[in-house]
This record gives C-alpha cells, structure tokens and sequence, in this order.
C-alpha cells in the first residue's frame, strides 16, 4: 500500500482539478443565471469535489510540514534505525560502542555488527536458553570475537572533524570461504595450509579494493572511497550539503556495501 508521500502526484493532480472544476461550477452558476435549480444543482456538484479538494490541501500542508522538520540528524537516526530493522539480525547497532574510554572511538556516533556465524549465534547455551530474535540481536550487539565482526562505524561529525569519515571493516571470519576459494584448497587442506594467513590477508586487501571502486562508481557524486589493507575509508565530498538528502545517500551507499558483502563472502 502506499504511502501519501509516494501518491502525492496523483493526490495533487487531483486536487488541481477539483479546483478547476469548482471554478467552472461558480462561473456556470452565475453566467447560466440564479436560480434556485441552478444553486442547488452547483451546490450538489461542489459537494461531489470538495472531498479531492480537501485532500489536495492536507496533502501540500502534509509536504511542507515535513520538509521542514526534516534535517540531517533527524533523517540520518530514522534512515540507520529502518535499515538495521530491515537487516535484523544480520546487522545489529552495537551496545558496546563507543567505549568513552577510548580516545580513538570519540568521534564516532555509532558502529554496526555484522553476524558472521549464524551457526553458531543459535546452536550456542544461550540460544538454547532463550531462542527469540530479540535474545540473538541482543547478543549481537557486543562484539564476541567468534559470533560477529565490526562492519561499519559512523562519525559523530560528518565535517570539521577529526573522525570523519564512514569507516567499513572487512573481518577475516566474514571472508575465510573466500580466501579459502581464492587458494583452491579444500576444507580439510585448508586447515593445515601454512600460507593461510597471508592469503586471508591478499584477500582482504583485494575485497577493500574492490568495495573502494564500487562506492567510488555508484556514489560518485557524493562520496570518496579509500582502501586499506582490510577496511575502507567513506568521506562526502568536499561542498556537499550535510542536510535530508545527504544523510538519505550515506545510508544507501551504507546498504550497498553491506550487499556487496554478502555477494563477495
């Protein structure tokens, strides 16, 4: 079902022409001489279009209204809070950060945790105590080290900062398939193969690559991506306006990685 915002084309072409139509009903009355037939008549028609009219006019109050409540923070909490709800409990806002303890996590608002063994999250003891989907994303929000990996941290400031710039993490247990498929050994070989480490590392460096090229492509025309060796750096481009529609980008730009990670693990 759609929503008002999504039929606004449709709520305002109607409401113009039930104001064209009002018009011509008054001049028709008035040129097509008083009468008592003829005032009921237009009172009757008037009555059949009042109802498109009444729409037309909540909705434009309806618009504008909400573009005035609408700014970057606002936007920014409603857009991240949808996205994790719709990716629950693969994504889950971490508890656990930022740590006011930590000099280097201040200039963050947020981090997300990516599940990275789902096997695991629900065959474990607390599984078994609790199994509900609030239990999993509640376990899901600290960082175990086994059951879940950082994916993204979010900067308090998106400008004038220090911390500024949207940071993905590519963790070893997310893409050890993949570093796996990239050597051509199998499970059994894989335990033993004593170039693991590098490959997994050769992988990482690859994936970061390859994540920085696609934002750079998709999002050109807001964003700058940077590699690293196992993460990538997301900065907004210098002129950009921090306002609705920014904060609307930075969180589809934050999807489209997050499905990138899905096709490359």
């Amino acid at each position: 079902m759609k929503s008002l915002a999504e039929d606004k084309f449709e709520i305002l072409l109607g409401g113009i022409f039930g104001l064209i139509a009002l018009i011509a009903i008054v001049v028709e009355v008035i040129f097509g001489g008083v009468t008592v037939g003829s005032v009921a008549g237009g009172i009757k028609d008037m009555a059949g279009i009042m109802v498109a009219i009444l729409v037309f006019l909540f909705a434009v109050r309806n618009l504008f209204s909400r573009k005035d409540k609408e700014d970057f923070e606002s936007v920014l909490n409603h857009e991240l809070e949808d996205w994790e709800e719709r990716n629950s409990p693969v994504i889950t806002k971490a508890s656990d950060f930022p740590d006011a303890n930590s000099p280097s996590q201040k200039g963050f608002r947020a981090r997300y945790y990516l599940l990275t063994n789902m096997e695991k999250i629900v065959s474990d003891d607390s599984a078994k105590e609790d199994p509900s989907l609030e239990s999993l994303k509640e376990r899901n929000s600290k960082n175990t080290g086994t059951l879940n990996g950082r994916f993204v941290d979010i900067p308090r400031e998106f400008v004038n900062s220090k911390n500024k710039n949207v940071i993905f993490y590519l963790n070893k247990s997310t893409f050890q398939l993949r570093a796996m498929l990239d050597a051509k050994k199998t499970k059994d070989e894989w335990k033993t193969y004593e170039d693991r480490n590098t490959t997994v590392d050769n992988t990482l460096k690859g994936l970061s690559a390859t994540v920085a090229n696609s934002i750079n492509n998709k999002f050109r025309e807001n964003f700058v991506a940077t590699a690293g060796k196992d993460s990538v750096s997301v900065s907004l481009l210098e002129g950009i306006k921090v306002d609705a529609n920014a904060a609307r980008e930075i969180v589809k730009m934050i999807d489209h990685v997050f499905l990138l990670y899905a096709i490359m693990s």
